[in-house]
């Protein structure tokens, strides 16, 4: 019979021959050849496997160099050219200011709006250093007010920061705040959307402190704004006088609080890098 174990290796038996044992030794040499070639097959596997590996460790090797640069350049790039980054912007955001504020100028030269723009914007800085506002959050409240043409728009301005400051505000809410009083100033009349949605969440007290400044009660402030005859040019500037009496110096005393302490580092921060700015940085 005859038995085929692979493409090379055939045994064969002839059991009733003299040649059987010499088949037998025949086919034992070609097993040890086989057994060879099993070996030197298993080496290269091992050869392969060992090659693997080590592949497999340079990749992982470089996933984790190329891990490690991607978070350590966007850092080095912060640490070499970050404060540079904060004059610059310091530095616009002022200019800014500045351009802004000048259309509100009664000057009628470019020099003497520029002047009285600037003596506006340090006005602003000085009040950051005494709110728990950003310079960003102020300017922008007090351009809306003056936008809105508010008479006396500087006295609205901090009775409006002191209120809010007082319920704890932030920007956002400042910012929602100075929005909510432009939009009634530019309406004619107070509205009800305005004073107790937009200024309440700022200033929850605000509709009965408007109650209050103008003599009358809660309920009859309520029906006169419903017919629209409560006159925002009026109705605001009382409002704002009362604020400033029941609520005023409340943006000094929240700078004891850790959103003022924090307030008070990011206006010094931004003082700092406008300074930095102003002695030469740019030249």
């Amino acid at each position: 019979s005859e038995v085929v174990m692979s493409e090379r290796l055939r045994i064969v038996l002839e059991l009733n021959d003299k040649g059987f044992v010499s088949g037998i030794q025949a086919n034992n040499r070609r097993l040890k050849g086989f057994g060879t070639h099993i070996t030197q097959v298993d080496e290269r596997l091992k050869r392969a496997e060992r090659s693997t590996a080590s592949w497999g460790r340079k990749l992982k090797d470089t996933a984790v160099t190329l891990a490690s640069l991607n978070y350590l350049i966007p850092n080095l790039t912060n640490v070499m050219f970050g404060w540079q980054r904060g004059i610059i912007n310091a530095n616009a955001e002022l200019e800014q200011s500045i351009a802004i504020m000048k259309n509100f100028s009664t000057e009628v030269t470019d020099v003497g709006a520029e002047l009285e723009a600037r003596n506006f914007v340090d006005m602003i800085i000085k009040k950051a250093a005494q709110a728990p506002f950003s310079i960003n959050a102020l300017t922008d409240s007090i351009v809306k007010m003056k936008a809105a043409g508010l008479d006396n728009a500087e006295q609205g301005f901090n009775a409006l920061v002191d209120s809010v400051a007082a319920f704890g505000g932030t920007d956002t809410t400042l910012k929602r705040a100075s929005v909510a009083i432009s939009q009634m100033s530019g309406k004619g009349v107070i509205s009800m959307e305005e004073l107790r949605q937009q200024l309440g969440e700022a200033v929850p007290s605000a509709i009965n402190i408007m109650a209050t400044s103008l003599s009358t009660t809660y309920s009859e402030l309520v029906k006169e704004i419903s017919k629209g005859n409560v006159r925002s040019d009026i109705a605001l500037v009382a409002m704002f006088e009362e604020m400033e009496r029941q609520l005023g110096g409340s943006a000094l005393r929240m700078m004891d609080t850790w959103n003022g302490l924090m307030a008070q580092l990011s206006t010094a921060t931004t003082i700092n890098m406008q300074v930095f700015g102003e002695q030469g940085y740019f030249d």
